[in-house]
């Protein structure tokens, strides 16, 4: 059997479509990372504090082996907590859902909600992420742009200013998960774009506008001008 580059074994997967994904500043190096732990209570429980296991709790957020000795800071890891006895750590290339079987919630009604419901707001914010790349890519096509602002506007009416649950928790993880993605910029870069183009595109209006009447008037005065001597050879 040939051996096959990590690379190689994900385009096999999703197909080759690199360059798109490099339009839209993507890594196709590696998969995103959607996963969930429920460690033994007595790795972390009332005697056993996080503290304890913090450096395993960054190695499993970063993707990382158990036997890795590479350090990471956990202060630089975005988490994420409204639990006792499990957190969840994010990145832009993944979210880990890291708990304890200290509290019975943790692998009975949690698990259901992480593959669900915060499993959609994490797509929901990826979709987003890619959506607006998207879009400030199709901004440096010109012609095209009317319509490319339509969708912005459409997008956000429908996605980015709906409230996308009344969970307090998944309110809280989808404006974390939007920190992480960075989407408040990058909405914001592209709106900015829109709004110089059509600035732009309003000053050369008017700027037709003025030439337009400018010529409209002197052909009248030229009219004008050509009638009043006419009239002179009546009189």
């Amino acid at each position: 059997m040939n051996s096959k580059t990590f690379q190689e074994f994900v385009s096999g997967i999703t197909g080759a479509n690199d360059e798109e994904a490099t339009k839209l500043d993507i890594d196709t190096e590696r998969f995103l990372t959607y996963s969930y732990i429920c460690i033994n209570q007595d790795a972390w429980d009332n005697d056993n504090q996080f503290e304890n296991i913090k450096h395993q709790f960054s190695k499993y957020v970063n993707i990382l082996p158990a036997d890795s000795s590479r350090d990471y800071e956990y202060e630089k890891i975005e988490v994420f907590s409204k639990w006792k006895y499990a957190k969840l750590g994010l990145t832009k290339l993944g979210m880990m859902l890291f708990s304890s079987s200290s509290d019975i919630n943790n692998y009975t009604i949690l698990p259901e909600e992480y593959e669900n419901q915060y499993f959609y707001t994490y797509i929901f914010n990826l979709y987003k992420k890619i959506y607006l790349k998207k879009m400030e890519r199709e901004l440096r096509d010109t012609i095209k742009i009317k319509k490319r602002r339509k969708k912005f506007v459409e997008f956000t009416k429908n996605l980015w200013v709906q409230e996308i649950t009344e969970d307090e928790t998944g309110t809280l993880l989808n404006d974390r998960l939007q920190k992480v993605f960075e989407l408040d910029k990058l909405y914001r870069e592209v709106k900015s774009k829109y709004d110089i183009f059509y600035k732009e595109m309003n000053i050369e209006k008017e700027r037709k506008s003025t030439i337009i009447m400018a010529i409209v008037l002197g052909i009248s005065l030229v009219l004008n001008v050509l009638n009043f001597i006419a009239l002179q050879r009546y009189l």
